[in-house]
């Protein structure tokens, strides 16, 4: 079995308000990484992951018209964190205007890259093509640039691929709000956004509790609270510890302190502390697969603490 890593773009430079369209290969694809880069706009200012995404509107991948993959910036990030456990790269540290930060993630259509089994097919030339939307990039940086590479394996036969789209509410009230799940393939995971997470002294949650139902029948996620389901978010991702981010500054013109405390690293401050994760794939097989191909209506039911934007994003295993 062989592997053919290729550059898609190289130092594609981004701008505001743009569509950035690029031509995929015509073998099996297993995975994409997309590495995004910028310099600080100011010295001493660190560009967090979060600044370098939030420009990044909508990354999606079409094959022949039809959407495979649409995520904003960060929740494709995220959602490859937890379909494949795939964790990002981050690179750079503040200190002058021209402090470069780099950050990398992957697009999977697998659960398990390089599975010859389980990847994109063969495609025509042409059909299949990643798009990178922006909005207004973050002022905190400058000179956007990214690159794209793949990875295919031109002699998989696969079976099936992932898939991933989002879903995105605004609830009209706290208290139950059902979202619809698509229905025709197998789930192996719910990736959750949640705009408002508990802090140091508020335990407000935009997503309080979620379980699903199939045909109005609870199954799997009978009742899941926030806690439980950031726990398996932070233990989806091979290297969790990459999502933290810790920075000490010193202030040399003020007086010498022995012993100074520069804070904890905590759960509220990673990069993904808004995710949670609903897992269908736990022994990354078929065993616990949800199926979606013989049922009427499938639903997500939250429990909304607040009327804050929420999105799910469902990950689906489709058969070729």
């Amino acid at each position: 079995m062989r592997f053919i890593q290729s550059v898609i773009a190289s130092d594609q430079s981004l701008a505001n308000s743009s569509i950035f369209e690029f031509e995929l290969g015509v073998n099996p694809i297993s995975f994409l990484v997309i590495e995004l880069k910028a310099l600080s706009a100011n010295p001493n200012d660190l560009v967090l992951p979060d600044d370098l995404l939030s420009g990044i509107t909508t990354i999606q991948v079409l094959w022949n018209g039809v959407t495979i993959w649409a995520a904003s910036g960060i929740d494709t990030l995220a959602a490859g964190s937890m379909i494949a456990g795939l964790s990002p790269y981050i690179m750079g540290t503040p200190g002058a205007a021209t402090n470069r930060r780099v950050l990398a993630f992957a697009i999977p259509f697998t659960r398990k890259i390089f599975s010859p089994d389980e990847c994109l097919p063969p495609i025509g030339r042409g059909a299949l093509l990643l798009q990178i939307i922006t909005g207004t990039l973050n002022a905190v940086a400058t000179a956007y640039t990214c690159n794209v590479w793949q990875c295919e394996l031109p002699e998989a036969k696969p079976r099936t691929y992932a898939k991933a789209t989002t879903l995105s509410r605004t609830p009209p009230a706290t208290g139950d709000l059902d979202i619809d799940l698509p229905l025709g393939n197998r789930l192996a995971g719910l990736t959750l956004f949640g705009t408002t997470v508990p802090s140091s002294t508020v335990d407000t949650k935009t997503i309080a509790q979620a379980r699903v139902l199939l045909d109005n029948v609870e199954t799997d996620y009978a009742s899941s609270r926030w806690e439980g389901l950031r726990w398996m978010a932070e233990n989806r991702p091979r290297h969790p510890l990459p999502y933290y981010e810790l920075s000490v500054l010193e202030n040399l013109a003020a007086a010498y302190a022995q012993r100074v405390s520069s804070g904890s690293v905590n759960d509220y401050t990673t990069l993904l502390h808004r995710y949670l994760y609903m897992d269908f794939d736990p022994l990354s097989g078929v065993d616990y697969l949800l199926d979606l191909t013989k049922v009427n209506q499938a639903r997500c039911r939250v429990v909304a603490g607040d009327t804050q934007p929420l999105r799910i994003i469902p990950h689906e295993i489709v058969t070729i």
